[in-house]
């Protein structure tokens, strides 16, 4: 996803989630299927986005992102938290219940 893709997702929607990772990672392979599971029981309320690093060298750089998957949580065009590592899907869906308290 683009610099620009990115902004205007975040611009877009009072929630985002945005997870960073690679093919080469293990982890992020193992949590994708997660990722998208979730994003497809939970995408009316929240919007979710990957970014591959390999493809968006910059985003990890501009970020400050060190380990992978990373997951930011942004409200209001804000990131309000993140989560570094593998998620189980328990783990993650409670995440964005801390993260996102209506």
């Amino acid at each position: 996803m683009s610099k620009e893709s990115l902004k205007e997702v975040l611009a877009s929607s009072e929630f985002v989630i945005v997870t960073a990772g690679a093919a080469w990672c293990g982890y992020c392979t193992k949590f994708k299927p997660i990722f998208e599971e979730v994003a497809q029981e939970h995408g009316k309320q929240y919007t979710f986005t990957r970014v591959d690093i390999v493809e968006e060298v910059e985003f990890p750089k501009q970020y400050n992102i060190n380990g992978f998957p990373t997951t930011l949580f942004w409200k209001d065009g804000v990131e309000i938290a993140r989560e570094v590592g593998y998620m189980t899907k328990e783990a993650f869906t409670a995440s964005i219940a801390k993260h996102f308290k209506k």
